[in-house]
């Protein structure tokens, strides 16, 4: 987390001839205050002393002569005025000088505070008014709780600053109209792989000086060259999860005489918004497709029964014709996978609902994988190993056998696709701070989907093997978005990885929901 700069440039530009700034008419009206303190102090504390120790002995000649007239002989009465008089002349300097010293150090702290108080109103929240050796007195205590006053005004304004930035939704980086670089939010150091804390004070282009940002640099190179606004500027970058697309647009920031003194890149990752839009695209698609589905599974269930019991009972009538019982096998087996088929469109399109309890998931993973293992449609090839890795997690609340029919799903397309000598690791973990933070990992080596495809494995009737109805993964889908979760597939450098994220809800949460 960083903050915007909140010291503006000392740089106030010429001001027009017979006009004078806010900051200056201040300083012309505040300076001649400082001189007055400081005056009267260094004059009015020694004269005052003075003043006293004068009268002070002066009352004490008049009751010595009062006491001693007549008494003591005149001439020692002569020579007690005149040391008397040296006396009090010396008590009279010391006074002065105690009351100049006394008056100076009072003076220094409130003209220092007033000094710093000044700078602070025109925006420099760095300077302090205690001296590095200030006194343990009343006056270096009064200092330091100004000092104490700036820096908690300083911590609230940068929470603030803190705030602005992190309510961006896209990222956001100002500079100066140097190009030094004076505020990063956390978006923009995710997207553009930077560290704010190295990058703050340093020219924006060296910190963009990595190739994969030369798109995003050359943006900001040219808005504060040309000094003018850049509106909706795409540009691609090389980013942590790929390739991404920005939307890119630039501003300066102005002061209240409408002078600029810095420059601001907000951007949008468009990366985000296009999934956003193809999950949206899709479910769209697939909610028609579900009800185009639903009827037509409805259509073909009714005369597919009436033809398979046709079959049966002409089956009877054939058992002396061994060829033509055949035939009626091989169409009562058809009619079953055709049945088969019908039922997994309309569990696809119709899905069960179920009522979600609290469970163990990382049971279910377990129960599913053994499932898996003893699959007739699952055979691992020689010297495949499978792995399981269990984090441990809160209670889900989901639909268990909902659950185990997707993950079975996952796992033994993993099974198939995964050739000899190959692995299939299975994983459970939790992730913080995410809105899905349930997951189900599952991948495989030695395969892989090519790029064009992974969009569509999840749509009904797609697939690129030989046999299957291409509804597992479609099926599977339906059922994580029924939970509130989605699954997501990607290629990795040896296999392809599958992953399950669920959220976590209470009982409360469901019925509310």
């Amino acid at each position: 987390m960083v903050e915007i700069s909140h010291t503006p440039p000392t740089d106030k530009g010429p001001q027009p001839a017979g006009e004078t700034s806010p900051a200056r008419l201040e300083h012309v009206r505040t300076e001649p205050s400082r001189e007055g303190i400081r005056v009267r102090l260094l004059i009015a504390l020694p004269v005052m002393l003075i003043l006293i120790i004068a009268l002070f002995g002066g009352l004490i000649y008049q009751i010595v002569i009062w006491q001693f007239s007549g008494i003591v002989p005149e001439i020692y009465i002569s020579s007690f005025a005149r040391e008397w008089l040296a006396v009090l002349a010396g008590f009279i300097f010391l006074s002065a000088l105690v009351g100049f010293y006394v008056a100076w150090s009072v003076t220094m702290p409130i003209r220092r505070i007033i000094s710093v108080s000044a700078k602070v109103a025109e925006g420099d929240f760095s300077v302090k008014a205690a001296l590095p050796t200030a006194e343990a007195s009343e006056m270096g205590a009064l200092t330091q709780s100004f000092d104490q006053m700036i820096e908690s005004l300083n911590r609230f304004i940068a929470m603030r600053n803190r705030i602005i930035l992190e309510s961006f939704t896209g990222g956001l980086l100002t500079t100066d109209m140097h190009g030094t670089v004076t505020a990063v939010n956390s978006a923009a150091e995710k997207t553009l792989s930077i560290s704010a804390a190295e990058a703050i004070g340093k020219p924006a282009v060296n910190i963009l000086r990595n190739p994969s940002l030369d798109a995003f640099r050359k943006v900001v190179e040219e808005a504060l060259w040309k000094r003018e606004p850049i509106v909706t500027r795409r540009v691609e970058i090389d980013g942590p999860s790929g390739r991404q697309r920005l939307s890119v647009n630039t501003n300066y920031m102005r002061d209240e005489t409408g002078r600029i003194f810095g420059l601001i890149v907000n951007f949008r990752n468009l990366s985000e918004l296009e999934h956003f839009y193809e999950q949206m695209n899709r479910t769209e698609r697939l909610a028609t497709l579900g009800t185009f589905s639903a009827g037509l599974a409805h259509e073909i269930r009714n005369p597919l029964g009436s033809i398979k019991g046709i079959t049966q009972l002409l089956a009877e009538d054939l058992r002396d014709n061994p060829t033509s019982l055949e035939y009626t096998r091989i169409i009562i087996r058809e009619a079953d996978r055709l049945d088969e088929l019908v039922r997994e469109v309309q569990e696809y399109a119709q899905p069960v609902s179920t009522s979600p309890e609290p469970a163990d998931l990382n049971q279910v993973v377990r129960e599913t994988l053994l499932l898996a293992r003893n699959n007739p449609k699952a055979t691992m090839q020689d010297g495949v190993t499978m792995t399981e890795e269990y984090a441990e997690l809160p209670a889900a609340l989901i639909s268990a056998d909902r659950i185990r029919q997707a993950l079975l799903n996952l796992v033994v397309n993993a099974i198939q696709a995964t050739p000899p000598g190959g692995q299939i690791r299975v994983k459970t973990a939790l992730v913080a701070d995410e809105s899905l933070p349930l997951r189900v990992v599952v991948s495989n080596t030695g395969s892989s989907i090519a790029p064009e495809n992974l969009q569509r494995i999840f749509e009904p009737f797609f697939t690129t093997k030989d046999q299957g109805s291409g509804l597992g993964l479609a099926v599977a889908y339906q059922i994580m978005r029924h939970h509130g979760g989605d699954i997501v597939a990607e290629n990795d450098p040896d296999g392809v990885t599958f992953t399950i994220r669920l959220p976590i809800k209470t009982l409360e949460e469901d019925k509310g929901s």
